[in-house]
């Protein structure tokens, strides 16, 4: 079964108290990491999709394409909040995709869509983020 998780985040390896972003643009995150020696190593505030799985007789197939645009929708009107942030702190941003692919050769479904739609980007471009993907072979169902 593919499962995947999209998830956006704002970190620095430098001291920085991730509580600040959500103070100033007022989102709850879904996760928090704070440095701590010797792990882990940057203070971060991230806003994820939640793990999607495929579960083809309920209609969910895991597609990086509505993922990301759910977790961009609720950012998108906090743009400028969180350029001046970044810019302001020199944090990074990143929007993350993970995605675990189950190979199974009978399925015709194939690994999930992997792909962002216009709205995404643009956004990601006035942050200036980057993207990255991470992927891994899912374990065989027991």
């Amino acid at each position: 079964m593919n499962r995947g998780e999209v998830y956006f985040m704002l970190y620095t390896r430098e001291d920085f108290d991730p509580d600040l972003i959500t103070a100033c643009i007022g989102i709850e995150p879904t996760g928090i990491i704070r440095r701590a020696d010797p792990r882990p190593r940057i203070n971060a505030w991230q806003l994820s999709s939640g793990v999607i799985a495929d579960d083809p007789d309920n209609g969910i197939l895991v597609d990086i394409y509505p993922m990301a645009r759910r977790v961009i929708d609720r950012l998108a009107p906090h743009a400028d909040a969180i350029d001046a942030l970044k810019r302001q702190y020199s944090l990074e941003a990143t929007l993350s995709v993970v995605l675990y692919i189950a190979w199974d050769e009978d399925d015709v479904r194939g690994a999930p869509p992997i792909g962002f739609d216009e709205a995404t980007v643009a956004f990601l471009a006035k942050v200036g983020a980057s993207i990255d993907v991470d992927s891994y072979k899912a374990e065989a169902a027991a």
